[in-house]
């Protein structure tokens, strides 16, 4: 079953919702979806983050629980409120925050984030550390945001991607999934275990990592709405989207378009296993937020950045497509720079798997611009297709809160 149930006296109400979180780069949204799973609420927000890439952690918190509560809002005339049946969260895995006793402290730095020290970087030096880890070498943001934390506070017990941040601040559960550990580049990527070494390389004190568990969910523990209600941290944004338009089954490949582009194809765990990765790669391997799956993908860039810039240029999305379809010079050269960067990455990751596909889903608020569809489906010479799965993330989150195969 998709959604939440209430029991009554022996009687199953299916009226109930379940609710998905994606915790973005740009914006932070909530849905609520119904027990067929279509989302009847939804609920946006920018990101909290200030200029520097940088939000208090207890801040936070506090916006995410509002979106939570906001989405599950009264249902019906009468103010009643539904029952949440479970709650999914998803988003940036390379935000970070760190935990002391029972108290968020300090502040959850984004993967944009130019405040701090010098970032933490996978080196060459130690074998195979790029097809170790499914990351290419150089500057982390995931490790980077531990170290800052790690620097910044006696005392911590723990540091959390955002996500299970957010778990932990209405369960009290600690740990993660692993494709958030993995974008930490501290992570094997095989044997989902936190690589010592690394993390002593990166000055993070390992004591501080959570348990990596394939699924992390708990009930809801403090008075209110969501008391008892298992909450899941799903995992990674990028996978969790996919997840929600068809990019969950093997030889599926999915074109992620959020402020980051993200090209991502689907393959079995245990192929996926057998993948080497060259330390000079572009390619990172990861686990799926699906069970017994995992995906190959290469960043494309800031294509999100790139069209709002554009569209503020030109008066809006809408306009700006208008703008390519009339052959105007400026809008016809951004989204041609678009398609070729998509192109570049689209050859990296056929040459790494040794097959190519003939369709992608697109998925992101990218996908909805028919300008930019249009423009790389000729270049890459493949059908692009945009599934109507508004909000995919949050909506991957819902379902797969619900159910973890879904």
């Amino acid at each position: 079953m998709n959604g939440a149930s209430r029991q009554t006296a022996g009687v199953q109400d299916d009226t109930g919702v379940d609710l998905g979180l994606d915790l973005g780069t740009t914006d932070w949204v909530a849905v609520a979806t119904d027990p067929a799973g279509r989302v009847v609420r939804t609920v946006r927000r920018r990101a909290p983050f200030d200029a520097a890439g940088v939000v208090e952690a207890e801040v936070a918190l506090d916006v995410a629980h509002s979106l939570l509560d906001e989405a599950a809002g009264p249902d019906g005339a009468d103010g009643a409120v539904a029952a949440v049946g479970a709650i999914g969260v998803t988003g940036m895995a390379e935000a970070v925050g760190a935990i002391r006793e029972d108290r968020a402290v300090g502040e959850i730095h984004s993967w944009r984030s130019t405040a701090g020290p010098a970032a933490a970087e996978i080196r060459p030096g130690t074998p195979d550390l790029a097809d170790r880890t499914g990351l290419p070498l150089g500057p982390v943001a995931g490790a980077t945001a531990m170290r800052r934390l790690g620097d910044g506070f006696d005392g911590v017990t723990g540091l959390l991607p955002l996500p299970d941040l957010v778990v932990w601040s209405l369960t009290g559960s600690i740990g993660t999934v692993p494709s958030l550990a993995v974008r930490s580049g501290l992570l094997d990527r095989r044997g989902h275990r936190w690589i010592a070494e690394l993390a002593a390389a990166a000055g993070i004190d390992s004591s501080t990592l959570p348990p990596v568990l394939e699924r992390h969910e708990a009930l809801g523990v403090h008075p209110g709405r969501f008391h008892g209600v298992p909450v899941v941290s799903v995992g990674h944004d990028h996978p969790t989207a996919a997840a929600a338009v068809g990019g969950d089954r093997p030889g599926t490949w999915v074109d992620s378009i959020g402020t980051v582009e993200v090209l991502l194809a689907v393959v079995e765990r245990s192929d996926a296993d057998t993948l080497l990765l060259p330390d000079d790669t572009p390619v990172a391997i990861g686990p799926h937020v699906l069970p017994g799956l995992a995906y190959v993908g290469i960043g494309v860039g800031m294509t999100g950045v790139a069209l709002a810039e554009a569209a503020t240029r030109h008066g809006g999305h809408v306009e700006l497509d208008r703008a390519f379809l009339a052959g105007e010079p400026a809008a016809v050269a951004l989204f041609d720079e678009l398609a070729t960067a998509a192109d570049e990455a689209l050859r990296a990751l056929i040459d790494t798997l040794g097959t190519r596909p003939d369709r992608l889903m697109a998925t992101g608020n990218g996908a909805r611009s028919a300008a930019l569809l249009a423009s790389r489906a000729e270049r890459l010479g493949v059908v692009l297709t945009a599934p109507a799965v508004p909000e995919a993330a949050a909506v991957g989150a819902a379902r797969l809160a619900r159910r973890p195969g879904a």
